[in-house]
């Protein structure tokens, strides 16, 4: 129970710190990303969203020196941080042949959903509203109901899926990572790992990021409304 406590906390807690930031901040930054974006696209036209440390001058978002020096190590915020969320987010849409850019996805989050300016990312919660708002048929497993029974189940039936995990077993300090993971010609890839990552399950993607080390707190399976029809 101690784990499922933690691990409901966390998700209590950054769905209570989603907000917005102001209009005038939010359309700055979406207009100085878009400049950017068009640059890491000419560099990165394969895969430009499978590694997030590629994306420091993207904003995402915005903080004081101090909580960046207490909460980030010193790191200045910005989407190379913070993006996980809505990365994942994107990676959904184009696997469900979706084209929207980048710097329009943040311009979204940033208006509803990012976490105390970004400094914890983006509120899970409005990911699951974000896409059930779609049409997207959206079922949402949290903590301990996240079990390998559940995913030998689940198997056959999903390709795609949005995964929240604590980095470090159930530790929030160890912070915690969102990806996408989709299936792809038999196997599973989990995207924004440090770049793509092949899973032999649905099982070895949502439990083997980090070395297995990690601690999934939300999974989320996605149904896109064509595949419903």
């Amino acid at each position: 129970m101690r784990s499922d406590l933690i691990d409901k906390l966390t998700l209590l807690f950054m769905s209570l710190s989603g907000g917005r930031l102001s209009r005038a901040l939010s359309e700055t930054q979406y207009a100085v990303n878009l400049d950017f974006w068009a640059k890491h696209l000419k560099l990165h036209p394969e895969a430009p969203l499978e590694d997030q440390r590629l994306i420091p001058d993207i904003s995402y978002g915005r903080t004081s020196r101090l909580n960046e020096r207490i909460f980030l190590g010193g790191r200045r915020l910005d989407a190379s941080v913070n993006s996980c969320e809505v990365i994942a987010v994107w990676h959904a849409l184009k696997y469900s042949g979706y084209d929207i850019p980048f710097p329009a996805l943040l311009r979204h989050f940033s208006k509803k959903g990012i976490c105390a300016g970004g400094l914890f990312g983006t509120s899970p919660k409005q990911l699951v509203r974000f896409f059930r708002e779609r049409g997207f048929k959206t079922e949402v497993y949290t903590a301990s109901a996240i079990t390998h029974k559940l995913l030998s189940e689940k198997e056959a039936s999903v390709s795609l899926c949005i995964l929240t995990s604590f980095n470090k077993g159930r530790n929030p300090f160890s912070m915690i990572h969102t990806m996408c993971l989709t299936k792809e010609d038999g196997r599973w890839l989990r995207h924004n790992d440090s770049g793509k990552k092949q899973c032999s399950s649905l099982c070895d993607a949502v439990f083997g990021y980090n070395a297995s080390r990690s601690h999934p707190i939300q999974l989320i399976f996605l149904t896109h409304p064509a595949d419903t029809l």
